[in-house]
């Protein structure tokens, strides 16, 4: 009877140490928090950078600069490099609303455009992304703002 405790006990030890294993080869373990940590942060420099060479766009006619620069009404210049390494992300213009921006990420990502995330990741290229520029609406003009009827609010019975 004594045997059969122990291993049943051996078995249960056994089965929870698989189970510790498994959950660590699922989930990456914290190396891979670690790197996925690195990653987000590097990902969020790309998108403020991405954020303020837009604006600097805008105000300069819907005209994305060449390489960005601190500029009144944009905020501060982002930051350019990756701060676990030190390396310089990279800033490319492709065109006058459109750019690429790239960051040695340690993991793959599989990013698609969506509203909080306006990249879209470059085939071939990890860590690299393009964005398109975002151009707001011009205001309305008087004579618009004064044919657009005003709303009559809820109807009341």
């Amino acid at each position: 009877m004594r045997d059969g405790k122990k291993a049943a006990s051996w078995a249960i030890l056994g089965l929870a140490a698989v189970m510790v294993a498994a959950a660590l080869w699922v989930a990456g373990g914290p190396l891979t928090a670690r790197a996925q940590n690195r990653d987000f942060v590097r990902m969020s420099d790309l998108r403020s950078l991405w954020w303020h060479a837009n604006c600097q766009g805008v105000a300069n006619g819907n005209n994305l600069p060449e390489t960005p620069s601190a500029q009144a009404g944009c905020g501060e210049l982002p930051r350019m490099a990756d701060p676990a390494t030190g390396e310089a992300y990279r800033y490319e213009r492709l065109g006058p609303q459109s750019l690429r921006l790239c960051a040695k990420l340690e993991l793959p990502t599989e990013r698609q455009r969506d509203a909080a995330n306006p990249a879209v990741a470059v085939e071939g290229q990890p860590g690299c992304f393009d964005f398109a520029m975002n151009i707001p609406a011009p205001p309305p003009s008087a004579a618009e703002e004064q044919s657009v009827p005003a709303d009559p609010g809820p109807a009341v019975e």
